[in-house]
């Protein structure tokens, strides 16, 4: 039997700030080309913003129009209908995740994130990465090849 490759989830909570967005979309899309197990995106937005309409319209296209070349990533857009922390964003998006690897994008908002609070969600058996800003791929092979 072939060894499996981990699954991955990369976690995007939206919370204004979609300068990179799309590009951060596309950029796991891509990656997942390279890689050979199972990958999950799923991006929380957060509907009590003011620029949410918009920014739930440009989410919804950038997956829909990556999804027909890259059928193999399951991608789920996640509406918060309160307001809701970074924390509470990756925590509501913890509880669908499949990953055994899960990266958390934070969207240029590492300042409201503690990634120490999440230890009480079954993170002791997960390799999880937080970055900024997720733009290169290099730092995905980075991760994927540590055991």
């Amino acid at each position: 039997m072939p060894d499996l490759a981990p699954t991955v989830t990369f976690i995007m909570p939206i919370q204004g700030r979609p300068e990179f967005l799309v590009e951060q979309i596309n950029a796991v899309f891509r990656f997942s080309d390279h890689y050979r197990g199972f990958c999950e995106l799923i991006l929380v937005v957060d509907e009590t913003a003011k620029e949410t309409e918009a920014i739930a319209k440009i989410v919804g296209l950038a997956v829909k129009i990556n999804g027909v070349n890259h059928p193999h990533v399951r991608a789920r857009i996640l509406r918060c209908t309160s307001p809701l922390s970074m924390n509470e964003s990756v925590e509501m998006a913890l509880t669908h995740s499949l990953g055994d690897k899960v990266m958390i994008v934070a969207n240029g908002r590492l300042d409201r994130f503690d990634a120490s609070q999440l230890c009480g969600l079954g993170m002791g058996e997960k390799d999880v990465l937080v970055a900024e800003y997720f733009l290169d791929e290099t730092m995905f092979g980075e991760f994927l090849a540590k055991q």
